[in-house]
């Protein structure tokens, strides 16, 4: 890892070694070949590329080997590497989820190795790397390996299966939906029995499982299962509320599983999870609420470098930090409460998704829970999940609003305080990606007021119409904050630009580093762009005047052909908007667009042509 790109010179000295440890007869030998390939595909990523299907036909060797340890090792490996090479998961499955598939049913395979092929699989059908076509091929032997691991299998080896079970279901959704029938009873049984202290880790897989297949084949299915699911779910958490008794907070079972797995089975239930909004969303709330304990005291230099310390007891963290000019603190915090309530935004986010204008009561108490949260100043990570969380909680305010449930004073209340917030947390965030999370939650709550507009048959929006919407003046005040974010973006561009062009040890493996900083910037752009045009797309013409004085001069200059795509595909976009949505006031700009709209039509950049087309 430390020489980087060196390894491009050791990787075929470490195949050359483990091609002779391969043959040795002690297995030690044989399996710190495995290990060393592995080793080296971590540390030097990019440069082991080329060598990935010499690595994967050593793999295959390695997992029949007569040592299960070494067997163990080469799983491991293969579970590494689907990891760090996402990209090659088709060619990955087609060649190894029957390998391992072989290895689970086998009866000679010794358990831990068959419990071991399951962790692996787990990376492979990651949802976000693995589509359903991709495993669909191999999905009924695969199920089938599993059902017979799980049945005859220790404890430790049954929870990873129910990981893969879930992961399977996730990725496979409808398809899944004939082997309901064969793994639900099973799972309810583990939730049902698996109740000693002993079995908490496999009873909350039972949880997470159970929800994740409930997600993915939907209510009509799912049904007759989900009320008994809930009430040893509910009986589960009202259990650890009471062995915790009058600790404050709730329980590690009930935020890793418990919660999320009433989160995922909301989706499916909808309208038939209300009875149970009342008893889970009281310990979701009070996570969310809690206080996060922090100090800062004296601490002497002869404490600096000490091992990080964490008391389990009160969940805190505490180290030892150099403030400079001989000063010395020790900083303690509550990482449980922070780990808590980041789960608890996330949650907020998958219930309101889930179930909108069915939150109904508890629409106020999750919005008062995340606006603090948005500028919580101890975590990033609080903000990036509750800024998401926010705007998905105000896009069910917008719902009930739709259907008379809230009035138009409510809406607007709630609307005039989520972009309130968001913007106070744009304009004070140093974070790449709590800065990203809250301009996602920004565009998306303008985007959902101009969706919720009755459609003309042009299809387009009538956003006059809206009772509940920012004014004119609201409208060009949000803009006039927003727009300078966008140059404080071409700055940061700017100078990781000039710093990598300037650099003289950078390697061209570096571009890629290089073009993910840029484009997190852009994309960063193109959001409050994106949220701009949205208020353009509710008031039309009347937005026009303060466009041309305040906004086009950001933008308009960026149509010129030199400039890198990904700035001019802003700028299209932009201009795409005026055109549909300005009224009168806009067609002039087809004027000076018109010739480069046409010649973006000959970019090599796809997006570039898409939005050119458009426009």
């Amino acid at each position: 890892a430390a020489l980087g790109m060196g390894g491009r010179v050791l990787i075929p000295v470490v195949f050359a070694t483990a091609q002779q440890f391969s043959a040795e007869a002690d297995w030690k030998h044989r399996r710190a070949a495995v290990a060393a390939i592995v080793r080296l595909a971590e540390g030097a990523t990019k440069a082991f590329k080329p060598h990935l299907v010499n690595s994967l036909n050593y793999l295959e060797q390695a997992i029949g080997d007569a040592s299960p340890r070494v067997q163990y090792e080469a799983v491991q490996a293969f579970g590494r590497l689907s990891m760090l090479f996402p990209d090659a998961t088709k060619d990955i499955v087609t060649r190894f989820v029957p390998l391992l598939v072989r290895k689970m049913e086998d009866q000679a395979t010794c358990f831990r190795v068959r419990g071991h092929c399951a962790s692996a699989m787990i990376n492979l059908c990651d949802p976000e790397h693995c589509e359903a076509e991709v495993l669909e091929p191999y999905l009924s032997g695969l199920l089938n390996a599993l059902g017979n691991t799980l049945t005859s299998a220790p404890m430790e080896v049954q929870a990873p299966c129910l990981v893969l079970l879930g992961c399977i279901a996730q990725v496979s959704e409808e398809a899944f939906a004939p082997f309901y029938g064969a793994f639900m009873p099973g799972v309810r049984q583990i939730l049902e029995s698996a109740t000693h202290p002993s079995q908490m880790e496999l009873r909350g897989k039972a949880m997470e499982c159970a929800g994740l297949i409930g997600e993915a084949v939907g209510a009509d299915t799912f049904s007759s299962d989900a009320l008994a699911i809930m009430n040893c779910l509910i009986t589960a958490m009202n259990s650890e509320a009471a062995a915790l008794g009058s600790k404050s907070g709730s329980g590690d079972i009930t935020f890793d599983y418990i919660l999320p797995a009433c989160a995922r089975m909301s989706k499916a239930l909808e309208a038939r999870f209300v009875p149970f909004l009342s008893l889970v969303m009281s310990p979701l709330i009070v996570g969310a609420t809690q206080e996060i304990k922090f100090s800062m005291e004296d601490a002497c230099e002869e404490d600096q470098g000490e091992d990080l310390q964490r008391d389990d007891e009160t969940g805190t963290e505490s180290a030892v930090i150099n403030m400079g000019a001989g000063i010395f603190k020790r900083v303690t915090l509550n990482t449980h409460a922070v780990q808590q309530k980041q789960q608890a935004a996330s949650m907020l986010f998958d219930f309101a998704a889930n179930l909108k204008e069915h939150l109904g009561g508890f629409l106020q108490p999750a919005l008062q829970a995340l606006l603090p949260m948005v500028t919580n100043k101890h975590s990033s990570d609080i903000r990036s999940a509750a800024s998401l969380a926010l705007g998905k909680v105000f896009e069910a305010y917008v719902h009930c609003g739709s259907k008379g449930i809230i009035s138009p004073e409510t809406q607007t209340t709630a609307m005039n305080v989520s972009i309130g917030k968001l913007v106070e947390a744009l304009k004070g965030e140093c974070n790449q990606d709590a800065r990203a999370a809250a301009a996602e939650a920004m565009r998306d709550a303008l985007q959902v007021l101009v969706e919720s507009a009755p459609e003309r048959p042009d299809g387009s929006r009538d956003g006059n119409s809206l009772k509940c919407k920012p004014d004119l003046q609201q409208a060009q005040e949000i803009s006039t904050q927003l727009l300078p974010l966008c140059a404080d973006a071409l700055g940061r561009r700017s100078d990781k630009e000039q710093s990598f062009l300037s650099s003289e040890v950078l390697e061209e493996e570096d571009k890629e580093s290089f073009m993910e900083e840029i484009e997190a910037e852009e994309d960063f752009i193109a959001t409050i762009v994106d949220a701009i045009g949205q208020l353009l797309k509710l008031h039309g013409e009347a937005f026009m005047p303060y466009f041309d004085q305040a906004v086009a001069p950001y933008f308009v200059q960026f149509l010129d052909g030199k400039t890198p795509p990904g700035l001019q595909v802003i700028s299209v976009c932009l201009i795409d908007d005026v055109l549909e949505y300005g009224g009168a006031s806009g067609q002039r700009y087809s004027e000076n667009c018109l010739s480069q709209f046409l010649q973006n039509l000959q970019a090599d950049h796809a997006v570039l042509r898409q939005c050119s087309s458009y426009g």
